[in-house]
């Protein structure tokens, strides 16, 4: 951290302001009060700005400060250069408890690997709070977590945004208007696309994740979740998932591993989340586990009916009624699903990964741009 003075005529005193410029995050930032020795950065008035890959590298040694990011950031060849391999170096920030505004510019093509929590955020801690990040890989970027953990509340968690929520039992963590697409989430306890495993209360709204996922583990406590892999919500704060919807692929197998479209699996019935007003269309037909459900293992009943889940061309392995939740819909019958703040993306604010979808996206989108019309990232099945 540097400090420097500058001439201002509209400052008193001697005519100086202060500036502290770190070299971590980029430009200078004015004081709070003019020859104030406060350090104003990472504030909710001045937040740090993030521009680059190696800035991201840097949030660990600023876990509780604001952040908002200011550019595209490219993550292709983010690798670890020190033993010339083509390894992905970037693990995510541990204990996150800060905010981070995307200020819906794009993360493209980051790669993340580790052996323990893996994600944007390996973990979060206490309130952090997630807005307006897009996570986007139109070439396949992977996300790759290798570890298990048999602890109760020691579990490993791979996701887009982050790896594990470790909170605490006074405050959630908050994921809003997030985008996690094109990725191959690979874990071997559990793996999701927005988040691997929730210790504690989270509050996911708004948001999209369509990726590969694949948790091929003979482990027990095991989970994948086309938005969160699992769960135990210590504490009295109880997950919520509303307004979100998953696509892409899942792999799982294990007779003890759980898959859901929306969760794996919630590991505390005196607990249940609440997913509400949100759909899948996650093919799951690959998952070789017994334990498939189209929304999720020990989610609660209430305001079940509103969630839907694309029920055509085999998307499932053969499912009991009671792991069939939510309410079916055909192409055309979700394609014109009427949904509480969700709108239509038209073909200029659709994104998909590959050339295989083109034309607007054709289901409700829920994410919002800066100019606050609906967007879509990611693929999606057509009839």
């Amino acid at each position: 951290m540097y400090k420097v003075s500058s001439s201002d005529n509209n400052t008193t005193d001697n005519g100086k302001k202060n500036y502290y410029i770190d070299l971590r995050f980029g430009a200078a930032v004015e004081a709070v009060a003019t020859n104030s020795s406060t350090n104003p950065f990472g504030t909710e008035a001045k937040p740090f700005e993030i521009r680059t890959a190696r800035q991201l590298d840097n949030i660990p040694n600023n876990s509780t400060a604001n952040f908002r990011q200011t550019h595209d950031i490219y993550g292709v060849g983010y690798t670890d250069n020190s033993t010339g391999t083509s390894t992905p170096r970037y693990t995510g920030a541990e204990n996150f408890a800060g905010t981070y505004n995307g200020n819906h510019y794009r993360i493209l093509d980051l790669s993340m690997t580790g052996s323990e929590n893996v994600g944007l955020f390996a973990s979060t801690d206490g309130n952090a709070e997630l807005e307006s990040i897009i996570l986007y890989a139109p070439t396949g970027a992977t996300i790759n977590g290798t570890g298990y953990n048999s602890t109760s509340g020691s579990y490993y968690g791979v996701g887009g945004l982050i790896g594990k929520i470790s909170g605490n039992a006074s405050s959630k963590t908050t994921i809003n208007n997030c985008v996690v697409v094109g990725y191959t989430i690979t874990g071997a306890q559990y793996v999701g696309g927005l988040v691997g495993y929730g210790n504690y209360g989270a509050d996911i709204t708004n948001s999209e994740a369509v990726n590969n996922i694949t948790c091929d583990t003979t482990n027990s406590s095991a989970g994948a979740g086309g938005i969160l892999g699992g769960l135990n919500n210590d504490g009295a704060l109880l997950t919520k998932i509303a307004n979100c919807y998953a696509g892409g692929e899942m792999t799982v197998s294990g007779t003890s591993t759980y898959a859901g479209g929306i969760i794996g699996i919630n590991r505390d019935s005196d607990a249940a989340p609440t997913v509400e007003n949100s759909y899948t269309y996650v093919d799951m037909s690959g998952c070789t586990t017994g334990n498939v459900y189209t929304i999720g293992y020990e989610v609660a009943t209430t305001n079940l009916s509103t969630n839907f889940y694309l029920d055509e061309n085999s998307r499932y392995p053969t499912l009991d009624s009671d792991h069939m939740q939510g309410t079916g819909k055909n192409y055309s019958d979700l394609s014109s699903a009427t949904m509480t703040d969700f709108g239509t993306a038209d073909e200029t604010h659709t994104f998909p990964s590959t050339s295989a979808s083109t034309g607007p996206y054709p289901y409700p989108a829920v994410v919002t741009d800066e100019k606050g019309s609906y967007v879509h990232y990611g693929d999606w099945p057509n009839p």
